[in-house]
């Protein structure tokens, strides 16, 4: 093969290495976007072996055409074009993908090196599902609710800390169960006098829990809503049934 066929295809080539560098970072943003959202070491790995190709491959193929055209005035420039083209595209492409690839590893590895959040660990080394169950069934007294806080329902979940870090997610709930009743819903009551006291009473339990009361929804104007820092959600009715559910908790220790 003559050096001028010769360059030619291998100029031919040059567009070859950027659809593949291409193909392993489009994999890896697929894989990041159905997958945790978050890059992981093999998603990083791909993004980088892409560019490595799209980048590596002609950067390679311009050094050896401009060393071989000082030997060789009369060797074809086929070769030495293509890769300075794909270059220049490859440059514009993969270069943004690769600072977007290493800022997002760099802030992933801050985030992972954080420690736990006040609010995951709001319960120290104290007993969290005993806490939850005793602030349950406080509530219920205050609600003077007929449903017996012995039968109330903790139940703890594993998850993810912010960290990535494993913790714990409870959720206390004393609430009727649900027997499928076709009857048509009634419409909700607005609290009397007595159950906004008692409510107010709640609220107050709640706030030296770290619990702030949510304004009155219009929708559910029976239903006690609380928030913090802690917890995902704390609901406590007239009726006398209390859900309360944790956000994700660091293990003691």
């Amino acid at each position: 093969m003559t050096n001028r066929s010769s360059s030619v295809v291998v100029a031919l080539l040059m567009p070859v290495a950027l659809v593949v560098g291409f193909a392993f970072q489009l994999g890896a943003s697929l894989q990041q976007t159905f997958g945790s959202g978050e890059p992981t070491p093999g998603t990083t790995m791909a993004v980088l072996l892409g560019v490595a190709i799209a980048v590596g491959i002609p950067a390679a193929v311009l050094v050896v055409e401009v060393r071989e055209r000082r030997k060789d005035r009369s060797r074809s420039s086929a070769a030495m074009i293509a890769a300075i083209v794909v270059l220049c595209i490859a440059g514009a492409l993969d270069g943004t993908a690769l600072l977007s690839t290493v800022g997002t590893t760099a802030q992933d590895a801050q985030r992972r090196a954080q420690p736990a959040t006040a609010a995951e660990r709001h319960f120290g080394d104290r007993d969290a599902a005993g806490e939850l169950r005793e602030l349950g069934a406080r509530t219920a007294a205050l609600l003077q609710s007929d449903l017996d806080p012995a039968g109330a329902e903790v139940t703890r979940q594993e998850c993810q800390l912010r960290n990535d870090e494993p913790g714990t997610s409870f959720i206390y709930d004393l609430r009727r169960p649900d027997e499928g009743s076709t009857a048509a819903p009634t419409a909700p009551t607005a609290p009397t006098a007595e159950e906004r006291t008692r409510f107010d009473a709640v609220a107050a339990l709640w706030s030296g829990a770290g619990i702030s009361q949510d304004p009155p929804s219009a929708e559910h104007p029976e239903e006690l809503n609380g928030s913090s820092p802690w917890t995902v959600r704390a609901v406590a009715t007239t009726s006398g049934e209390v859900f309360i559910s944790t956000e994700c908790l660091a293990e003691p220790g």
